[in-house]
């Protein structure tokens, strides 16, 4: 069976070298869980971990969407809110009506959102994007954009 493929989006650049790898590092902690529980991570963070400068970030960024779409689910991270990037992913995820899980408000339901996915694809039927965390995925980009307006 082919296992499921799980973007994590979360914080990758920071001010130092050290909070990248501080955000390489947790980004790969929640890896750890989606592979214990038989889902495959995807995790862009670790791809290429310290590509910084080699291009522009437009560019890491279109391509981690790219990535992004190829993907069964995407796991926001708590801290993913922090993060440009992962906001804009957030925002793709739910324009596609991807699987979404935000992992603050809800870390709980990781086993239960993997398992609704599954099922999903058994039963070749879309996973209900609301399901699992997109009112409270909704709320964090509102609150964003009303933050940035004022």
């Amino acid at each position: 069976m082919i296992p499921l493929l799980i973007y994590v989006a979360g914080p990758y650049r920071a001010p130092t070298v050290w909070g990248i790898d501080q955000n390489i590092h947790d980004a790969r902690r929640f890896g750890v869980e989606l592979a214990k529980r038989r889902a495959f991570p995807v995790i862009p963070h670790a791809n290429t971990a310290h590509f910084d400068g080699l291009a522009p970030d437009d560019f890491w960024l279109e391509g981690t969407l790219a990535l992004m779409r190829k993907c069964d689910g995407v796991l926001l991270m708590p801290t993913w809110r922090a993060s440009s990037g992962a906001r804009a992913e957030a925002r793709e995820a739910l324009n596609l009506a991807m699987a979404v899980v935000d992992m603050e408000a809800a870390p709980e339901t990781l086993t239960d959102w993997l398992a609704a996915i599954r099922r999903c694809r058994e039963e070749h039927v879309a996973l209900e994007p609301w399901a699992f965390g997109r009112e409270s995925v909704e709320a964090g980009l509102a609150h964003f954009n009303r933050a940035r307006s004022a």
